[in-house]
């Protein structure tokens, strides 16, 4: 059992060693993204809960951390795409296209406790608006693969997927909503904990 001096379970205090480790490679991130022309953007912690209620997957949506404030949904930022694409579309439209975004700071997600694992953790990352597809993918995959190099990751896998694509393909089988959601977090599931154990907990009782 914690002790009142203890972080929430989930949570790391991160003390100077650490920090001045993770702040270089935040730092070689961004010179990197910067170099791609990247312009940066920061925004607020806490956004309306429908906000990622409408624009996360199933799975994300239950490890949001929301609260109610004041009669005001509210929940804190689980990732970042959605708060940029809200900033965009409120107060940069007038922004010529392609509009090159990057972003860093803490995001909060309610996952299990692992090792090297945390609720809270800093996310770094870019968003192209506008751009052409498919050069604009292209363009992403290659900022990716550059920002490890230069962070000194020197063997890595990107892994590439499209929800929309496994949607359309359910939708296309006549299934409900609810089912295809259902499915398209075992799909996810199924990389990290195996066909068996996703098995297993589709066939437990309720």
């Amino acid at each position: 059992m914690g002790t009142s001096i203890d972080p929430v379970r989930g949570m790391r205090d991160v003390l100077p060693h650490d920090y001045a480790a993770q702040a270089a490679i935040a730092a070689r991130l961004e010179r990197t993204l910067a170099s791609y022309g990247y312009q940066p953007i920061d925004l607020p912690l806490i956004e309306r809960r429908d906000l990622y209620l409408r624009k996360l997957g199933e799975e994300l949506v239950g490890k949001v951390y929301e609260f109610t404030f004041n009669g005001r949904d509210l929940a804190l930022r689980p990732e970042w795409t959605a708060s940029v694409l809200r900033a965009y579309v409120g107060r940069m439209q007038d922004q010529p296209l392609p509009l090159r975004l990057r972003y860093a700071g803490p995001v909060f997600r309610n996952e299990r406790p692992q090792r090297a694992t945390y609720r809270q953790f800093t996310q770094v990352g870019v968003e192209l608006i506008g751009g052409p597809a498919p050069r604009a993918d292209a363009e992403c995959i290659a900022l990716a693969c550059e920002g490890l190099r230069r962070a000194g990751v020197s063997s890595f896998r990107v892994r590439i997927g499209h929800i929309g694509l496994i949607r359309s393909v359910l939708a296309a089988l006549g299934l409900a909503e609810r089912t295809q959601g259902l499915l398209a977090w075992s799909l996810e599931r199924m990389r990290e904990e195996g066909v068996d154990a996703v098995r297993a907990r589709l066939e437990s009782p309720q």
